[in-house]
């Protein structure tokens, strides 16, 4: 009975500490995305159009990990989320002119998507998915683990 009572409060109380804002997540990739986002004074047109792109890549998974929390989100639309991730990470990557940042938008990239992976974890338990849906999440997720780790390599070898 004990069990049953705990697991009713966790869960009751789970949808209220959902909406009281982003998950620390996507509040990370919007912080790495305002920073990355201020123009400089030597920005090319390539830098102009990236940080563009950045700030339309950080509102569209923004809006899109809002439909996958509530449930809202199709299978066919996780595959443009998966590849939305990769693309920001990419773009982050891109604009940044350290090791230490690049490695910072390998972090958010291999959160995200442990994030997507989790959610639609448990939307596979509770049968809203079909179990192909998990394979290309958890190879993202060895992708972003891989990438994060030799950025970190990176940071730590560096001649000084």
């Amino acid at each position: 009975m004990q069990i049953v009572v705990s697991a009713v409060l966790i869960t009751a109380g789970f949808p209220a500490a959902q909406n009281n804002g982003p998950s620390p997540e996507v509040a990370s990739m919007k912080r790495m995305g305002a920073a990355a986002t201020l123009p400089a004074p030597d920005d090319t047109k390539d830098k102009a159009y990236n940080r563009f792109r950045l700030a339309a890549l950080v509102s569209h998974i923004e809006q899109t990990d809002k439909d996958l929390a509530a449930g809202r989100l199709k299978p066919s639309e996780l595959l443009n989320l998966l590849t939305a991730t990769r693309d920001l990470v990419a773009v982050g990557v891109k604009l940044s002119p350290l090791p230490e940042e690049a490695l910072c938008w390998h972090r958010v990239g291999l959160d995200l998507t442990r994030r997507q992976y989790r959610i639609v974890k448990s939307r596979l338990l509770t049968r809203e998915l079909p179990s192909e849906s998990l394979i290309q999440p958890r190879a993202q997720v060895e992708l972003f683990l891989s990438q994060h780790t030799n950025a970190l390599e990176r940071c730590l070898h560096r001649p000084q």
